[in-house]
């Protein structure tokens, strides 16, 4: 069994290396002849996105600094090389949810998960963590370069393909070029910053990219969907999305987040 699981993600892996080598997509092995940038960091030039030395970016920074105080809510391993832009000090999921969504998401080892924004790499470790083989998909290769470091720190990079790319793309030249299914696609599009929090309600029309496109994107990869979403979010947006399970997820007993699962993620009860 382990032997045919091994060849099935061999054959994954394979199948997705012909869709990383396009122009468009630049996957951390090609990019350096796509674009004069490096997914490595540099601990001299770029030690401002060492998140343990962020405090003094940051202490009038109103928006960040509370982030900063609950800096190991999102990363247990800060302190061991963790690297975050400013974005994502208020993008990245906080390590236990993310953990939780990966126990939902990689039923078995070996499958394949596409995360597809990926920011920081909160949830591309935890899927990794897991067992899962990840495609971590993100526009910003500065973002990219603090996953990939992340990762290596979690121990999981090797697990882990980072791209720079439009997701959008990616789903269309994927499905043109392999023609099967991922496993499971995370989505966690941008929320537009923390102001999020002061609608009453948060329409999926406001995210950008829209979220309704994002979703019918995702389900050309796999009919198997976890949407996260501010805590906010219109229910019933979510839901004529199609058959879902909805999941708030809370810390301190306060509800931070939900999560929306669909197809075969959504526990079906009669």
């Amino acid at each position: 069994l382990a032997t045919e699981e091994t060849a099935v993600e061999n054959e994954k892996l394979e199948e997705h290396g012909a869709v990383l080598g396009g122009v468009d997509i630049v996957s951390e092995k090609n990019y350096s002849s796509n674009l004069d940038v490096s997914f490595a960091f540099d601990p001299v030039k770029e030690a401002h996105l060492l998140a343990k030395n962020a405090f003094v970016a940051y202490r009038n920074d109103k928006e960040i600094i509370k982030y900063w105080y609950q800096r190991y809510r999102l990363f247990s391993k800060l302190d061991e090389g963790v690297l975050m832009d400013r974005e994502g000090w208020f993008s990245v999921t906080p390590e236990r949810i993310a953990e939780h969504i990966a126990d939902r998401m990689v039923r078995q080892p070996g499958i394949l998960i596409v995360d597809a924004f990926a920011g920081v790499g909160g949830n591309s470790i935890q899927l990794a963590l897991k067992g899962a083989r990840v495609i971590a998909i993100d526009m910003d290769p500065i973002r990219l370069k603090c996953a990939r470091e992340n990762a290596r720190v979690y121990g999981v990079d090797d697990r882990i393909d980072f791209i720079c790319c439009d997701f959008f793309h990616f789903a269309s030249k994927w499905m043109n070029d392999i023609g099967k299914p991922v496993d499971a696609v995370f989505l966690s599009p941008p929320w537009g910053g923390p102001s999020y929090l002061k609608s009453t309600v948060f329409d999926l029309d406001d995210l950008n990219p829209n979220g309704f496109d994002t979703f019918t994107a995702a389900r050309k990869l796999s009919p198997n969907i976890a949407y996260f979403l501010p805590r906010n979010t219109a229910l019933k947006q979510v839901c004529v999305r199609g058959r879902c399970e909805i999941e708030q997820s809370c810390l301190n007993k306060k509800i931070k987040t939900l999560t929306a699962y669909y197809g075969s993620l959504a526990v079906h009860r009669s």
